[in-house]
C-alpha cells in the first residue's frame, strides 16, 4: 500500500432492505460513489464475502449500497469494510446479472 492509497475503513450496517444496505462510516471516511464495500454474510455456518456498490451518500456519515449477491443472513451492526476499489461494470458481468434474475 502506498501513502496515497486510502486504508480500509470499517463501517456499521444500520439498515437492510433486500439488496439495499445502509452503512454508517466516520464522516471523514465515506467511500466514493461506485466504489466497493465488502461484508461477511453467514448462513448455516458458512461465511460468504459479499461485495456491494456505493450508490448514494445519505448525509451524517451514511451511505446506501446495492449488494451484488443475496443478503440473506446479513445482520444490522455487522462491520463492512470500504475497499475504495471501483466496482467492475464489464459487459459480461452485466449480462450475467440480467439473466440470473437478480
Amino acid at each position: 500500500m502506498t501513502a496515497t492509497e486510502p486504508q480500509l475503513q470499517e463501517g456499521r450496517i444500520v439498515g437492510i432492505a433486500g439488496p439495499v444496505v445502509d452503512i454508517q462510516f466516520p464522516p471523514n471516511a465515506l467511500p466514493p460513489i461506485n466504489s466497493g464495500v465488502e461484508f461477511d454474510v453467514t448462513v448455516d455456518g458458512e461465511t460468504t464475502v459479499v461485495m456491494a456498490e456505493v450508490a448514494q451518500h445519505l448525509g451524517d456519515g451514511r451511505i446506501r449500497v446495492v449488494s451484488l449477491k443475496p443478503t440473506d443472513g446479513l445482520r444490522r451492526a455487522a462491520s463492512p469494510f470500504a475497499t475504495w476499489a471501483m466496482v467492475s461494470r464489464s459487459p459480461s458481468a452485466m449480462s450475467r446479472s440480467a439473466t440470473s434474475g437478480t
